[in-house]
């Protein structure tokens, strides 16, 4: 018995003490953490005086507005320029552009993380910060294809004495699993409307068709010929030069070929970089240069702008799709039926004159893509409701695009892609050869018809076939509806095509090249107002929310770049979004990673 009262009060008194260690170490990273707070909070914000230079480093562009506590305690500021949304990227590059104390732009972007279609807009803004004479340096390690063509507007233009610039040209294609698929013994049983709609490809060829080979080539023509036409305008060098240094494999090229090639001004280490600031803003030292962030100069702006129209900008960016549940291995944005209940929302909401949809979606679910352009019509009704496509826009995105009052498109957005698919996998084969049976009981003849080691019948596929016809037939319905084109009409450049916008716009799909922020001003203008302000909505986090996704989105993100490789990843993906294609797709026949 004694033993027992020992073991028993040793054990509570290890308890005590645990608790008791816990609770200082708590105590000590509470008391840590309010004096980080502190810190951060007395220094979030850089003051701007004459003489600043904003200074730009982007790593990756979103559209979508995130409510970030973090960021509202002052402890997400990294350098205040990551991971921000492109209006706010582009609101604070007009405002600095207006500030007199800001003398320049400092770039320092390898790749911004985004598509062409909002490489493109930043670059818009860059050249219109420089209008007044402001100066543009640009430097950076390593230039990617799209990197470089954001930095080739710069004044001065520098790379790292053993950097390299990626202007080798565009490129797209898919991974094709026909060969593999027959031999495990799956049959990919596929049905579609559309000559171009080639998302099916993939799972049943093992090259390209001849039809999106076309597209491909053309739409990936369309982006490189304005990409050569800007870079040489702002690097005086003709389409014809660059193209043939495009051919000559730049990428592992000296950076003394770059500088007799014209492509740069210099090869500096990154202090000599900075040594040219000096005299552009008149100090003598680097230590004298005084930088400010995207974050700073963003939260200058005045408060006058809350007059006139409010114009309210909802975000559809991501796959078209149902939410589910996370898993390590999902990190994408989904586009859901939760925004056609917010754009109803908004739609009958006095508070909001206008609306701006800001679309950035490669498509998905056909059914989902239905409620949406519900949501985007009947909020129409009541009020202005413009689109502005983003990167991409197409196939589910183009779907709900249609039932808007006007659409904008930046020239370089996928768009398009007018067609629908479903993809049914028949693994009857597979089953026998590995020894699995399966046996039904069944109250209808059609019961089982989702089992995957179930052969369809004739009439089964036919069936389906019709399915799928009568899809295509309403998006051609919504379509000709919208842009006011009978079917025939729109059908004659549908089939599945993808298209850039600036081909869009000369097909009618379109009413109009430009931006987020010319998208807001027309709607402004549509509502019956010169002047506006924005309300953006956002996707509301908490904080204990923002902890542990974080946490979680490291560990996702750790686990899949530890175990797989990108190559890998890419695999993964397009398995991931082949089970995602339950019912018809509206969906882009491959995401070009340009």
């Amino acid at each position: 018995m004694n033993s027992f009262w020992k073991t028993f009060f040793a054990t509570l008194l290890a308890i005590v003490v645990s608790c008791v260690i816990f609770a200082s170490l708590a105590v000590i990273v509470l008391i840590s953490f309010i004096a980080a707070l502190s810190a951060n909070i007395a220094n979030n914000t850089q003051q701007i005086k004459d003489g600043s230079i904003l200074k730009i480093e982007l790593a990756h562009i979103s559209d979508t507005y995130v409510s970030n506590p973090w960021s509202d305690l002052g402890l997400n500021k990294s350098d205040g320029s990551r991971d921000l949304p492109l209006s706010y990227v582009l609101e604070a590059i007009d405002e600095a552009k207006n500030d007199d104390r800001i003398k320049g732009i400092y770039l320092n972007v390898t790749d911004p993380g985004c598509g062409y279609a909002s490489a493109e807009a930043l670059r818009g803004a860059l050249e219109d910060f420089k209008e007044d004479g402001k100066f543009i340096v640009s430097y950076s390690d390593f230039y990617s294809l799209k990197g470089y063509y954001l930095a080739s507007v710069a004044d001065q233009l520098y790379v790292n004495k053993e950097g390299s610039i990626a202007f080798d040209g565009l490129a797209g294609g898919a991974v094709f699993f026909k060969d593999l698929l027959d031999k495990i013994g799956v049959e990919m049983m596929v049905f579609k409307v559309g000559t171009f709609k080639s998302a099916v490809e993939p799972y049943i060829l093992n090259s390209m068709s001849e039809a999106n080979r076309t597209q491909i080539t053309s739409y990936l023509g369309d982006i490189w010929g304005r990409i050569l036409s800007e870079v040489g305008a702002s690097r005086n060098l003709d389409s014809v030069r660059l193209q043939s240094l495009a051919d000559s494999m730049q990428s592992v090229r000296p950076t003394d070929s770059y500088l007799a090639n014209g492509l740069i001004d210099g090869a500096l280490y990154q202090d000599q970089a900075l040594e040219t600031l000096c005299s552009l803003v008149g100090v003598d030292e680097k230590d004298d240069l005084h930088f400010v962030s995207l974050s700073d100069v963003y939260a200058t702006r005045g408060s006058g702008r809350k007059g006139g129209a409010n114009v309210g900008v909802l975000f559809a960016e991501g796959e078209i799709n149902v939410e589910v549940a996370d898993s390590p291995f999902n990190t994408k944005k989904v586009v859901s039926d939760r925004l056609a209940d917010r754009i109803l929302e908004m739609g009958e909401d006095d508070d909001y004159d206008a609306l701006v949809v800001r679309v950035n979606s490669p498509g998905g679910s056909s059914y989902i893509s239905e409620q949406l352009w519900y949501a985007v019509h009947k909020a129409s009704e009541n009020k202005p409701v413009v689109i502005s496509m983003g990167d991409y826009a197409a196939s589910g995105g183009y779907y709900m695009s249609s039932g808007a009052s006007y659409i904008f498109a930046e020239p370089s957005t996928i768009t398009g892609s007018i067609g629908i698919f479903g993809v049914v996998p028949n693994a009857t084969k597979l089953a026998n050869k590995i020894g699995v049976h399966q046996d039904v009981v069944k109250t209808g003849q059609h019961a089982d018809l989702g089992a995957p080691d179930r052969p369809w019948t004739e009439e089964e596929r036919a069936l389906f076939q019709q399915y799928v016809n009568r899809g295509y037939a309403l998006f051609l319905k919504r379509v000709s509806e919208g842009r006011n084109m009978t079917t025939t009409q729109v059908d004659s450049i549908a089939q599945g095509r993808v298209w850039t916008g600036a081909q869009a716009l000369s097909l009618g799909l379109v009413d109009e090249l430009g931006g987020l922020q010319d998208a807001i001003a027309y709607a402004a203008s549509q509502a019956g107002y010169d002047t506006y302000h924005v309300t953006y909505t956002k996707r509301e986090v908490n904080v204990l929310q923002e902890l542990f996704s974080s946490s979680t989105q490291a560990v996702r993100m750790k686990l899949m770049t530890s175990w797989f490789t990108d190559e890998e990843i890419r695999y993964i993906d397009q398995m991931r979004e082949l089970r995602a294609m339950s019912g018809l797709q509206a969906r882009l026949p491959l995401v070009v990673d340009l």
